[in-house]
């Protein structure tokens, strides 16, 4: 996603796990932050919808929705399947999530 898993790491903790202000954060670092991604078993959905009318991607973005399966824990890692352009993403289920919880998260277009 243009950022490295450690910095992204380092960015959900300084914002309190909260995803949608990590990704305001990772957005606006600019190039050079890294290009690493990280994989992990915390688990793995598929079928994300793509962006919806009431929300506004940031600049060369787009937002995937996708609901916390049940089995996942706060703090754990989800892998997201982009539904129209087959990439992963892999995401931190924040502290305060429960199972059920619909996030959103944006990624490169």
């Amino acid at each position: 996603m243009g950022f490295s898993a450690s910095r992204a790491r380092q960015v959900l903790e300084a914002v309190g796990w909260d995803v949608m202000k990590a990704v305001a954060v990772l957005a606006d670092d600019g190039p050079g932050g890294g290009g690493g991604s990280s994989s992990s078993g915390g688990g793995s959905t598929s079928g994300s919808r793509s962006r919806s009318p009431s929300s506004v991607a940031p600049p060369g973005k787009k937002e995937l929705r996708f609901k916390i399966p049940a089995n996942v824990k706060p703090g754990m890692t989800v892998t997201i399947a982009d539904g129209s352009s087959g990439k992963r993403h892999s995401v931190r289920v924040p502290a305060n999530a429960k199972p059920g919880t619909e996030l959103r998260i944006f990624v490169d277009k």
